[in-house]
């Protein structure tokens, strides 16, 4: 009787099923499966439960099309299966829907799973993670479709007619909104890259966030910078606090590391804006290094292979003397010229450059980290701990 027979191999592949022999098991329902269909029984229940194992198969092989297939086979309306057979159905399919990042498609399924079985905890579960990917996916595609209006040209008629900066000034505005308000937007905003167009808005107004540069050698900001490199600055800000970030955007090194020169940022760039004669352009470059400065780790793991093949651990300190001199030069200068009493600065104005100036101060003499300076001995590595940040506050005294 074929549909005895049909009923061994669904036997059959249960079995190996259960011992996780994946191929063993799709070959045996396929076998049920090609009996009943040889013999013109293609409307009977049996075959859609073969339908269905075999898509667990594939499942589990990762064949994510195949279980699609097979799944749909065994929802058509003329062999309707039980109750919970098509929830299984339903989600396995919503299931290689999803590993095919076909998301409308895989909550559709598990949209009408939910209307039968409303407290399957599976399915709720999966349907959360399906929800997080589409409105992950809507996120980046926001990001991507606003960076893509940000002109970074310089031919005029492109971005320096009023129109095109009141266009990019809205796109700036809504952008920092994003920026604050969701992580996932700041990490879509570096992933696009965000931060490489914001530093050209800014480089036009002689803002430098990249790239390690003396401060003589880099021009003087402008005193009163635009409307968009304010918002390009802002943008740059809110970024910044997120740890995430720091970590993978901004170089504390020099030129010649090349691991540094791929970063989009440089600290040199931050403590380059706090000799920038406009008080909102020093605010934020003091909020991005303070983030800069809470962010970064003391020392960052380096791993090292030693001269006879055997891996090491070091430390090595995010901040070196040079990071910490151009520093406290660029703050040093800041402060002598408002202590003069330029014209440009309100009262209040100088207050909060004093108070952010202290507040600067304070974490590097607080923190009192504790450097390794490595001198090779023959065999062994003599660790001499130097305080690099009180010794300069000491030389800059």
């Amino acid at each position: 009787d074929t549909e005895i027979s049909a009923e061994t191999s669904k036997v059959t592949g249960n079995a190996f099923f259960q011992k996780r022999q994946w191929h063993d098991s799709l070959h045996a329902y396929t076998s049920g499966i090609e009996t009943l269909e040889a013999s013109n029984q293609d409307g009977i229940q049996l075959l859609s439960i073969l339908y269905l194992n075999r898509a667990a198969c594939f499942l589990n092989m990762k064949d994510w099309h195949g279980c699609i297939a097979d799944c749909s086979l065994s929802l058509v309306n003329s062999r309707p299966l039980p109750l919970e057979s098509r929830v299984k159905a339903l989600f396995r399919r919503a299931s290689a829907y999803h590993k095919r990042s076909e998301l409308s498609l895989a909550s559709a399924d598990l949209g009408t799973l939910l209307k039968l079985d409303p407290k399957n905890k599976i399915a709720l579960s999966l349907m959360r993670v399906v929800k997080e990917s589409i409105q992950s996916k809507q996120q980046e595609a926001v990001v991507d479709n606003l960076l893509s209006t940000i002109k970074i040209s310089d031919d005029e008629d492109e971005a320096g007619s009023p129109a095109s900066a009141a266009e990019a000034e809205d796109t700036l505005k809504y952008l920092l909104s994003l920026v604050v308000d969701n992580k996932a937007h700041a990490l879509d905003l570096v992933r696009k890259g965000g931060l490489d167009r914001l530093c050209h808005l800014v480089a036009r107004e002689g803002i430098f966030l990249r790239g390690f540069q003396p401060p003589c050698a880099r021009l003087v900001p402008k005193e009163d910078p635009s409307s968009i490199a304010l918002f390009s600055l802002r943008i740059v800000s809110a970024a910044l606090n997120y740890k995430e970030i720091v970590i993978d955007a901004v170089s504390m090194g020099e030129a010649d590391d090349s691991t540094n020169n791929r970063k989009a940022l440089s600290w040199d760039g931050f403590c380059g804006l706090l000799i920038a004669k406009n008080i909102e352009v020093f605010t934020i470059a003091v909020s991005c290094i303070l983030r800069i400065l809470h962010a970064l780790p003391l020392h960052l793991p380096r791993v090292g292979r030693e001269e006879d093949n055997t891996v090491g651990i070091d430390l090595e300190p995010f901040m070196t003397r040079a990071s910490a001199s151009v520093l406290l030069k660029n703050l040093a200068s800041c402060l002598s010229s408002v202590k003069g009493g330029d014209d440009y600065l309100e009262a209040k104005e100088r207050r909060r450059i004093f108070d952010s100036s202290a507040e600067l101060l304070f974490i590097l003499i607080s923190e009192e980290p504790t450097f390794s300076n490595i001198e090779n001995d023959d065999s062994s590595k003599i660790r001499v701990p130097v305080d690099s940040r009180l010794e300069s506050i000491e030389q800059r005294k």
